[in-house]
């Protein structure tokens, strides 16, 4: 008995032509110039050069060369494919038949039509991950690889050295990724202009606007031109309303929303992302995202009683949302307004009862301005005797 092996091509790049003892990591034993037995390579572990395990193929070679029914000659199909309908033929029959069948192609379809191929896989540089070759190409027509980020064409000839590629295309869809609304904000919008004759507020006054400036974050991977529309609702109410036209969407990723119309009250609004401009009809996709509860304020507060008693202002100031946020005082309709505090000290609830004393003795027309939170202001006078 003896040993022997044969060629492998390659392995992790390394060339074995000329080491003929290593086949698909088998090692064959061999009586009387035939092969009895196919194993792994027994050969022991080195870096430069791994032995191979056996796969499949190598160790079917036993079948392959011995099996009474394996083919020993040419054979050409005589029937309708799959009826299993043959002739045996020569060797210079089948040879012809083959050349005469190369040479057709090549006529149609270029030196390379029969045997171009593609494979596929999701790393930049193909490993063993990818899928393997795909079976020839026989002319221009779909890529029968697997989807996948990658792709890799194979274009192979022979006869024609001075054969080239000219151009190799692959036309592809990809995927449509759904554009997510991660973040809707709102806050107060612009204040309208103030009128020329209305004093100029200090600083600590509320500035008052009806308007809600809505703004909102998209994280969008496929980088599609978005439209977005939106909605409101109040806190207690699951009927959600537009505040932009369905058929008219917009653009931009901020809105001034104006809520005078609205009453007073805790709300939401609601963004929609959509990639429709940049998709067919049925293919596109929509993520929307609510808002955290806001108020919308645009009543003034409400002061009932008033008066003075023993120098000291006293009375109540109701708003229907709250809290109040400032209160001040004039004397006789003269200076600056002074800012006075509630009788428990700090102002932070809708309804705040006043008891300030106001340092003045005889008769005084005293005004009393009070605003809420959302800069609604409301005045009232009161003389005392």
């Amino acid at each position: 008995m003896k040993y022997i092996g044969m060629l492998i091509g390659n392995v992790n790049g390394q060339d074995l032509s000329n080491k003929p003892e290593r086949l698909l990591g088998a090692v064959q034993a061999v009586v009387d110039d035939r092969i009895v037995k196919i194993s792994t390579d027994p050969a022991r572990w080195q870096p430069e050069l791994p032995p191979l395990h056996a796969c499949a193929r190598g160790v079917g070679q036993i079948e392959r060369l011995y099996h009474p029914e394996r083919l020993q000659y040419p054979m050409r199909r005589v029937g309708p494919r799959g009826a299993g309908q043959f002739e045996r033929i020569s060797w210079d029959e089948a040879l012809d038949h083959v050349a005469t069948e190369m040479l057709r192609i090549r006529r149609r379809y270029g030196n390379a039509a029969f045997v171009d191929a593609s494979r596929s896989g999701n790393t930049s540089t193909p490993d063993e991950s990818w899928s393997d070759w795909s079976a020839p190409l026989a002319a221009p027509g779909k890529v029968t690889s697997p989807a996948a980020r990658f792709v890799q064409l194979r274009a192979r000839w022979k006869g024609d050295g001075a054969a080239s590629v000219r151009g190799i295309g692959v036309a592809y869809v990809t995927d449509n990724l759904r554009a997510i609304v991660t973040e809707v904000n709102t806050a107060k919008g612009p204040a309208a202009p103030t009128p020329p004759a209305t004093p100029v507020v200090t600083p600590q006054e509320p500035t008052r606007s009806s308007a809600i400036k809505i703004s909102w974050k998209t994280d969008n991977p496929d980088g599609d031109s978005l439209r977005y529309r939106l909605w409101f609702r109040r806190e207690e109410s699951p009927l959600w309303r537009p505040i932009t036209r369905d058929d008219e969407p917009i653009a931009t990723s901020d809105l001034v929303w104006p809520t005078e119309a609205l009453a007073e009250g805790w709300y939401r609004v609601r963004v929609e992302a959509s990639d429709e401009l940049a998709n067919p009809v049925g293919q596109a996709l929509k993520h929307a995202l609510d808002s955290a509860p806001f108020v919308v304020d645009n009543t003034p507060p409400v002061i009932q009683p008033l008066a003075i008693a023993q120098g000291r202002l006293q009375g109540t100031v109701t708003d229907g949302v709250g809290p109040i946020a400032r209160l001040e005082v004039q004397i006789d309709g003269k200076g600056a307004w002074r800012p006075i505090t509630s009788a428990d000290g700090i102002l932070d609830e809708a309804t705040e009862r006043i008891d300030a004393p106001l340092g003045i003795q005889g008769s005084h027309v005293v005004a009393l301005r009070a605003f809420d939170q959302a800069g609604n202001q409301v005045t009232r006078e009161v003389e005392s005797k």
